[in-house]
C-alpha cells in the first residue's frame, strides 16, 4: 500500500481505518471495504467496534464532517488520534447516525489505518455494498436478469 495506509492489527479510538469485512451473517446491505471513523469497543461485548461508515453517509455529509473537524480541531494536520462519540460526530453534521456501524474483529481482514492527511482523497470512493440476504426478492430479480443479459 501507498503511504496513505498504514497496516495494522488492532483498532484505536479516533483514527480511519478500512479493511475487508466478511460478515457471518447478514439480512441488510452491508459494505466488504468500509471506511470506518473508529469510535471505539462496544460495551461489555468482546470483539465488537463501533464506528461511523463513510459509506452510509451522503458525499456531502462527509464533506461537511471533514470540513468541520479540520476548522474545529485541524484533523488532518497532525497525525494524532481524534476522540469523539456518537452523538458528538452526530451534532457535527445532524442524521449522519445512520452510518453508525458495528463490526466484528474476527471478520475484518486486512486491516490499514488511513492517515489523516489523506482522508479527503478518499471521501468519494463508495465503498463495495452487499446485500446480506440471499433470499431477498430483488437479489433473485437481479440474478436472474444479469444471467440473462451477460449470455454470449
Amino acid at each position: 500500500m501507498n503511504s496513505d495506509f498504514e497496516l495494522t492489527r488492532h483498532f484505536e479510538n479516533g483514527y480511519f481505518y478500512t479493511f475487508e469485512y466478511y460478515p457471518k451473517h447478514s439480512s441488510v446491505f452491508y459494505d466488504k471495504t468500509p471506511f470506518v471513523f473508529c469510535i471505539g469497543p462496544v460495551d461489555n461485548v468482546d470483539n465488537l467496534i463501533s464506528g461511523l461508515n463513510l459509506h452510509h453517509i451522503s458525499i456531502q455529509d462527509r464533506i461537511t464532517l471533514l470540513s468541520k473537524l479540520e476548522k474545529l480541531y485541524n484533523f488532518t494536520q497532525t497525525e494524532s488520534k481524534h476522540l469523539f462519540s456518537e452523538s458528538t460526530l452526530n451534532s457535527l453534521v445532524p442524521g449522519i447516525d445512520f452510518g453508525f456501524r458495528k463490526y466484528n474483529l474476527r471478520n475484518m481482514y486486512n486491516v490499514y489505518r488511513v492517515k489523516n492527511a489523506a482522508v479527503p482523497l478518499y471521501l468519494h470512493e463508495q465503498g463495495n455494498i452487499y446485500l446480506g440476504n440471499a433470499s431477498d426478492k430483488y437479489l433473485r430479480y437481479i440474478l436472474r436478469e444479469t444471467s440473462h443479459t451477460n449470455k454470449y
